[in-house]
């Protein structure tokens, strides 16, 4: 493993998006690559080619990943590790809802073979640059399609400020714009494309992305391990938020539901700390991340004043001659809630959000049973806290980006504890 680039360790803050129904979105945590030589990957039919390689021709990228989490309001917590060869098949796409030729290509994926054991991940892209017709894209999405394949999808040099839909990028590498074939069918051009699969072998590659949901505000923690990766790769992480289904019947495509969108990108740049090793058929990981000079108001003191107190209470002021720092306990009226700085302070901190340990038995051993490949793993989430803090959680937040540093006495964070298995068939 390589410490200094293998984990991605941030906490990130993300109040329910749109304010509407958590049931109908997911997140998912996408690595990108970003490969800094270009790779051979054409597909020849003949003498055309069946996709543009987008890793040679512009922007030097792959996209792996998907490991995937509902935000469900069913659920308060949710962990979940992948192995790369568990990772899905990624299909992005550049749609919108007046686009005809897009409702066409997309029922083609959906036809496409997937082998057994193996998924696809569709991520759609809604046109939003000079668009009056179409309301699930944004600035921060088409942003995203541009910079990363801006010019190899747009229309024309005349209309250069628009990209093409659609469009399909398979695993970041392999474009195909428009409907134009390059073999028998779409279905074929497709299926070629996918079959592909990643320039690179991720097998050894794994991914743990975990979310937790405190009193409406969600609190997401991720990982990469990539030991077999090159030096000539760097990674580059993002959260999506992905609606799993709109409704707009006033699109001119003839459909009211559409899916997989895209809605916000969330980029995951700050690395805080890995420790991580393996030895023998042990590997051992525990991510660290940090959140230095932030200050926060114990709001519910004031709000809350016939609670049960901390320890700290016991310094209060009892008479003459006793504390001047922790103001005197009493029911009755008082100008102690009045605010003031007596309640800001540092809450900066040390987290240690996640500590795992697995064992993999050896080839020989899981053969016997059909298996190629078996780990057994435990692994504990918020595992300490190091805070001078004196509320109850250095991270508590409103989640109002106006209101993020009062803490109103949300429930700490749970400890909690998960057993797995990933194997290999």
């Amino acid at each position: 493993m390589r410490s200094e680039r293998s984990a991605i360790n941030p906490l990130l803050f993300v109040p329910k998006p749109f304010g509407i129904n958590m049931n109908r979105f997911f997140v998912v945590a996408v690595t990108f690559l970003l490969i800094a030589t270009s790779q051979q990957t054409l597909a020849q039919s003949g003498n055309l080619k069946t996709w543009n390689d987008v890793v040679s021709e512009y922007s030097d990228t792959g996209t792996l990943g998907g490991v995937s989490i509902p935000l469900n309001s069913n659920l308060t917590t949710y962990n979940d590790t992948m192995m790369g060869d568990e990772w899905p098949s990624l299909i992005e796409v550049y749609t919108a809802t007046w686009c005809t030729n897009c409702v066409m290509t997309q029922n083609t994926i959906d036809s496409l073979s997937i082998p057994e054991g193996e998924s696809i991940l569709k991520i759609h892209y809604h046109r939003f640059i000079a668009e009056t017709q179409d309301p699930f894209g944004s600035q921060k999405t088409d942003d995203r399609w541009i910079d990363r394949y801006g010019t190899t999808s747009r229309l024309s040099n005349i209309y250069e400020y628009q990209n093409l839909a659609p469009s399909k990028i398979f695993d970041g590498e392999r474009l195909h714009i428009g409907t134009t074939k390059t073999s028998e069918s779409l279905e074929i051009d497709y299926q070629t494309s996918l079959d592909k699969g990643p320039s690179i072998e991720i097998s050894d590659f794994s991914a743990t992305f975990s979310w937790t949901n405190v009193s409406g505000v969600n609190e997401f923690s991720w990982n990469i391990s990539t030991p077999s990766l090159s030096n000539k790769y760097s990674i580059e992480p993002m959260i999506l938020i992905i609606e799993d289904e709109g409704y707009f019947p006033e699109g001119g495509n003839g459909e009211k539901y559409y899916h997989h969108i895209l809605r916000d990108i969330i980029p995951l740049s700050s690395v805080d700390g890995n420790i991580s090793f393996d030895y023998k058929n042990f590997d051992f990981q525990m991510y660290l991340f940090s959140s230095i000079g932030n200050e926060i108001v114990r709001n519910y003191e004031r709000n809350l004043s016939l609670t049960n107190k901390t320890s700290y209470e016991l310094e209060r002021w009892t008479g003459p001659g006793t504390s001047n720092s922790v103001p005197r306990a009493t029911t009755g009226a008082t100008s102690n809630a009045v605010f003031s700085d007596y309640f800001v302070e540092d809450a900066s901190y040390v987290r240690a959000q996640n500590l795992q340990i697995g064992y993999t038995l050896d080839k020989n051993s899981t053969k016997k049973i059909g298996v190629d490949k078996l780990r057994f793993y435990a692994s504990v989430s918020n595992v300490f806290t190091l805070t001078k803090y004196r509320g109850y959680d250095p991270t508590s937040s409103t989640g109002n980006p106006l209101g993020g540093g009062f803490d109103n006495g949300f429930y700490p964070t749970p400890r909690t504890f998960l057993l797995g298995v990933n194997f290999k068939m």
